[in-house]
C-alpha cells in the first residue's frame, strides 16, 4: 500500500495476489464451467428494470461478455446486468451450490494466510483512517477473515453472515469477535438498530445483494457514522475478460452482475450525503492480463516461455498497475465514507 496523502492509498503486491490465486490458473476450465452455469441461472430471472443505483429506466447497451448483456446507465454510469438478483438466485448461489463446500475448503486451508496478505492490510487501510476508538458491524463477514483481522489489531468486532458453513469457519478461528448466522432481511433490521459500532464494513458484499439502495438507506437512518465497503469496478480486468472468452471470468460474471464505475460512486456519495475519509484504488488488471497470457500459451516449451515471461514482464506487474490505481481506474477499490 502507498500513500498519496492523507485519504489517498494506491496499490499491493502483486505476488502476494498470484500466491493466493493459483487455482484460477490451474482449473480455469472448471471455474469457467462453473461461471457459465451460474450466468445460465442469472439469465433465467426476471429482466432488470431500474438501475441498481438511481433506479433509472433509461439505459445503453455496454456489451455481452459470457452470454450476458450489460447496460450503462446514462444517469450515474453503473454498469447494470440484464437481469435481476431475485431471492432465490442469491439463495442458490451463495447458500446451496456446491460452491459453498469449494469456498469452504479452500478458506480453511489457507486462512492464516488470507488473512496476512489480504486482510490486515485492510485492517491497516482502517486505522490509517480513523484514529479514534473503533467498533465494527461487519455485515456478509463470509468466513470471517476481516473479522479475524480486526481481532488480532485489537479491534472489537461483530459479523453476520448468510452462509452457514462460512459462518461455522469464521468462528472455528474467532475467539473475542464473532460470527452470527442470519438472513439478509434481518442484516438490514440490525444496521438500523445498531448502537455500539461506529463503522459499518461492507467488505466485498455490495455486488452481491439484490438491493444496493436498501442497505445503503438502512446505513443512512442508523447511528453509525462511517462506511467501509470494497467493491468491483469496471476496469481494464473487464475489456481482457471480454476479450478472451476462454478464460474465467472473475470479475463480471456469476456473483457479480453489476459493476461500480468512479462516477456510480460519486453519485452514492452525493444522494446519501457522505464525504470520503480515505480511499484505497488497487487492481488486479495486469495480474489478469498475465494470467490469460498464460493460459492462452500455445508454445510446445512452455516452462521456457513462463520463464522469459516472467524475466521480462512479472517485475513490472507492479509499476504498470500503479499507473491504473493512481488514476483510480483499476479494477477494485476500498472506500471509507462518513456522514456529513
Amino acid at each position: 500500500m502507498q500513500k498519496l496523502n492523507s485519504k489517498f492509498f494506491i496499490s499491493k503486491n502483486s505476488s502476494d495476489i498470484l500466491n493466493l490465486k493459483k487455482d484460477f490458473f490451474k482449473n480455469n476450465k472448471l471455474y469457467l464451467k462453473k461461471a457459465l452455469k451460474l450466468n445460465k441461472l442469472y439469465a433465467q430471472q426476471p429482466k432488470r428494470i431500474l438501475c441498481k443505483i438511481c433506479n433509472s429506466k433509461k439505459k445503453i447497451f455496454f456489451l455481452n461478455s459470457f452470454n450476458i448483456n450489460y447496460y450503462l446507465c446514462p444517469k450515474c454510469q453503473h454498469i447494470n446486468g440484464a437481469f435481476q438478483e431475485t431471492d432465490n438466485f442469491l439463495k442458490k448461489l451463495y447458500n446451496k451450490g456446491s460452491g459453498a463446500k469449494n469456498i469452504y475448503a479452500s478458506y480453511s486451508k489457507d486462512y492464516n494466510e488470507r488473512i496476512k496478505k489480504i486482510y490486515n492490510p485492510k485492517v491497516k487501510f482502517l486505522k490509517k483512517i480513523i484514529k479514534r476508538k473503533k467498533c465494527v458491524l461487519d455485515i456478509g463477514s463470509g468466513a470471517g477473515h476481516f473479522l479475524k483481522a480486526l481481532e488480532i489489531n485489537g479491534i472489537k468486532a461483530i459479523g453476520y453472515e448468510t452462509n452457514e458453513n462460512l459462518n461455522k469457519l469464521a468462528n472455528k478461528f474467532l475467539k473475542n469477535n464473532k460470527s452470527v448466522n442470519i438472513n439478509i432481511n434481518s442484516a438490514i433490521k440490525l444496521i438500523k438498530g445498531e448502537k455500539n459500532a461506529n463503522i459499518l464494513s461492507l467488505i466485498g458484499v455490495l455486488e452481491h445483494v439484490s438491493s444496493v439502495q436498501t442497505v445503503l438507506e438502512a446505513y443512512k437512518s442508523s447511528r453509525i457514522k462511517y462506511l467501509y465497503i470494497s467493491v468491483p469496478i469496471f476496469s481494464l480486468t473487464s475489456f481482457i475478460e471480454n476479450a478472451f472468452q476462454n478464460i474465467y471470468p472473475r470479475h463480471l460474471s456469476g456473483g457479480h452482475t453489476h459493476l461500480f464505475t468512479k462516477n456510480s460512486l460519486n453519485f452514492i456519495k452525493k444522494k446519501y450525503n457522505l464525504s470520503i475519509a480515505g480511499e484505497w484504488w488497487f487492481g488486479n488488471d495486469f495480474v489478469d492480463l498475465y494470467r490469460v497470457i498464460y493460459l492462452n500459451q500455445k508454445s510446445l516449451d512452455k516452462k521456457e516461455y513462463i520463464k522469459i515471461f516472467k524475466n521480462n514482464f512479472i517485475k513490472y506487474l507492479d509499476s504498470m498497475q500503479k499507473i491504473l490505481d493512481k488514476n483510480k481506474i483499476s479494477s477494485e477499490v476500498h472506500i471509507i465514507f462518513k456522514k456529513n
